[in-house]
């Protein structure tokens, strides 16, 4: 459980901050790039996680916007594209990211874990919900 678990955990968080660092760069909002270093912070705190588990970390060693998974790939050129269009557009990308944060780790804390695991989940869910917050205000 502990490997689903962390490296969902690690592609949900860089995910996030590809496409938040994305659209730091082409809206001029300091949201995007706040809540980019956020999301890195959770990568960082999940690889800690990983290591203590001996797990491999499946966002080690990739470029910033490039996903071997196929699917996430997709998500990330749909989302950036989007969000590209202008201010409105980036901040409803943040919606439907922290939107799909949010259920996905409900969905995650649902399954047996070790408690180390499960707060960092609560502790994402927390950053997730502040998170649509920035975006929706």
């Amino acid at each position: 459980h502990e490997r689903l678990v962390g490296s969902e955990m690690c592609i949900r968080d860089r995910l996030a901050r590809d496409v938040y660092t994305y659209l730091a760069g082409k809206v001029t909002t300091r949201k995007f790039s706040n809540i980019a270093r956020s999301e890195q912070t959770h990568m960082n705190y999940v690889a800690s996680l990983l290591a203590k588990y001996k797990q491999t970390n499946p966002t080690t060693g990739k470029a910033a916007g490039v996903f071997v998974n196929k699917d996430i790939q997709a998500l990330y050129n749909t989302l950036t594209a989007e969000g590209a269009a202008g201010q409105l557009q980036a901040f409803a990308v943040g919606v439907k990211v922290e939107q799909v944060d949010i259920a996905s780790i409900k969905e995650l804390l649902l399954k047996p874990m070790p408690a180390d695991l499960k707060a960092a989940l609560d502790l994402m869910l927390a950053a997730s919900n502040i998170h649509l917050e920035a975006f929706t205000y």
